[in-house]
């Protein structure tokens, strides 16, 4: 399992799959949103990562 405590997500791999889990804590909109925003940045440094790993989709 990595880890990305920065943005507050772990990712977990089972094969060809790649299994995200977000923890943000609801604490206002705004802040859930910028939580969100960064989990979103976090999940496009894994794929650029996969990608850069010579993953290919199928």
């Amino acid at each position: 399992m990595h880890r990305y405590p920065h943005y507050n997500i772990s990712a977990q791999r089972a094969g060809r799959d790649t299994f995200l889990t977000a923890h943000a804590p609801s604490e206002s909109p705004l802040s859930l949103a910028a939580e969100k925003t960064a989990q979103l940045n976090a999940l496009l440094s894994v794929a650029v990562e996969n990608a850069a790993g010579g993953w290919q989709a199928v």
